[in-house]
């Protein structure tokens, strides 16, 4: 099963975005900012990493349910996807 383009586009943008965001936490870390903030600008990349992961898991189940396909994805496949996100 294939990424639509359009949700591509928004997939990519995010992961782009998380890439920045973990770029700038490398450079407080080697300018010395304190633990809070860094850990702070952790959870949010961490958070920004999973979004994207969400969107192609729906995507996926979106694809599943408009092409009729209901049982070609099962629920332990849903449920490992989760899993690997985290």
């Amino acid at each position: 099963m294939n990424i639509d383009q359009p949700r591509s586009r928004v997939v990519s943008r995010r992961l782009r975005r998380a890439a920045g965001q973990l770029r700038g936490v490398i450079g407080m870390l080697e300018s010395g900012r304190d633990h809070e903030a860094v850990l702070l600008q952790v959870a949010a990349v961490s958070h920004a990493g999973r979004r994207p992961a969400y969107l192609i898991i729906a995507d996926q189940l979106r694809q599943c349910s408009a092409a009729g396909h209901r049982q070609s994805v099962t629920l332990a496949e849903v449920e490992r996807a989760f899993q690997n996100v985290g």
